[in-house]
């Protein structure tokens, strides 16, 4: 979701070879997140929507045991706030909406062809994060088709979305375009991700 996709590695030597090796998408970032699009988050996201996967409907959520109180509305505004910290570059802001526990994995589609999954814990994220906005120069990141289901205790949701992103790094434009699936908690009164599960495609051009 965060991007949040929040912004998986940029570093991999795994794809050095295609000159992309500090290109793998980005919130997850952030988560995973986002809902005010900016003029190049509309533009990415033109380009995008022939290809993006559709944001698949919520599946079923078990009953929590204590009646609180998540709403769509909440959600809506905890992946804004995702979007607007990514945007400003404000890692701590991304992270806001984490839970300790939570657990990131993406299956990033690459522009050769083949696919990489990468999983992280909340640090590993965060360092992840940390290293990957010092080497980007432009960043933008917007989310569309938030699709949710609340239990009927208001404990845990499920959320999906699709998440367009767009930055720049050394002489290469990195575009992605993803669906999310996140679960959420109620921790002490916050809306939290415990759970991030997203797909991603990326496209990666040389600066004109």
């Amino acid at each position: 979701m965060i991007a949040m996709i929040l912004c998986p590695p940029l570093c991999n030597n795994s794809i050095a070879p295609l000159h992309f090796t500090k290109v793998l998408p980005k919130l997850a970032s952030a988560l995973v997140a986002i809902a005010l699009l900016s003029p190049a988050a509309i533009a990415a996201e033109r380009q995008f929507s022939q290809t993006a996967s559709p944001a698949p409907n919520p599946p079923s959520i078990s009953q929590a045991q204590t009646a609180a109180a998540i709403t769509e509305e909440q959600i809506r505004q905890a992946l804004t706030q995702v979007q607007q910290s990514a945007n400003q570059g404000s890692i701590d802001g991304m992270l806001r909406f984490l839970a300790p526990n939570a657990f990131i994995e993406m299956t990033v589609q690459l522009p050769n062809g083949t696919a990489q999954t990468l999983r992280f814990n909340r640090d590993e994220y965060a360092a992840n994060l940390r290293q990957n906005f010092q080497q980007l120069k432009t960043y933008q990141t917007a989310f569309r088709n938030l699709k949710t289901r609340i239990a009927a205790d208001g404990k845990s949701a499920i959320a999906t979305f699709n998440t367009f992103e767009e930055g720049t790094i050394e002489r290469q434009k990195i575009r992605t375009a993803s669906s999310q699936i996140v679960i959420l908690e109620l921790q002490f009164g916050k809306v939290k991700a415990t759970s991030i599960r997203s797909s991603v495609r990326m496209v990666v051009e040389p600066l004109q």
